[in-house]
């Protein structure tokens, strides 16, 4: 059977947070998945920090205006 994973958001905490702040829960939730896509789910420790979200949302930031600049 395929694996199908789904983000989960508590509504009260995230609608709260500034637009980047939704970016980084969202980069947040997708390190847990691993890379296989096999079903599992990788915890916390080692794999996810502040220092790599941020990282990865700086990249997303860049990569974002780049878009934005291609479609214009």
């Amino acid at each position: 059977m395929q694996a199908n994973y789904v983000i989960e958001v508590i509504s009260e905490r995230y609608d709260r947070l500034d637009q980047a702040g939704k970016e980084k829960v969202v980069i947040h939730e997708l390190l847990h998945i691993p890379f296989a896509f096999g079903g599992g789910f990788r915890g916390h420790s080692g794999w996810i920090s502040e220092r790599k979200i941020d990282r990865l949302h700086q990249i997303f930031r860049s990569s974002d205006s780049e878009m934005n600049l291609m479609l214009t």
